[in-house]
């Protein structure tokens, strides 16, 4: 049964069930899109927590070197020039700033679709919008 001209259809057989057994994993009756939509619901909380806890802190010393490197830079070119350039500190500080306050208002108001009913027209065929006569 197990020769050397057989061997590579046991391989692929072998193979193509190891393979395979993912597809079958979701025999519950509920499709790809509610298992995926129900992880992304169990991996938010993670997200969120490694986003404030690593990422917006990782900008915020990227932006603070950023800031106060540019802003004894431009002291240095007042110094040799005798004018202040306000424009390159001022960009830096208010990213800093933006940055540094993103965690608390970032997650407050979800992004949500539209309702299911909504259109462009009300129920007597009148435009919500006017765009104006042609």
């Amino acid at each position: 049964m197990w020769t050397a001209a057989t061997s590579p259809t046991w391989l692929a057989l072998l193979l193509c069930a190891l393979c395979c057994a993912p597809a079958f994993a979701s025999s519950g009756g509920s499709g790809v899109a509610d298992v995926v939509e129900n992880t992304w619901k169990d991996a938010s909380g993670q997200i969120k927590t490694v986003v404030n806890n690593v990422v917006f802190p990782a900008l915020d010393m990227i932006l603070a070197i950023a800031f106060f490197g540019k802003l004894g830079m431009a002291y240095f070119d007042y110094r040799k020039h005798g004018q202040f350039e306000w424009a390159g500190p001022a960009i830096l500080f208010a990213c800093l700033v933006f940055v540094l306050l993103a965690p608390t208002y970032r997650y407050l108001t979800p992004i949500t679709a539209p309702p299911a009913g909504a259109a462009l027209f009300k129920t007597d065929n009148t435009a919500l919008f006017s765009f104006g006569e042609f």
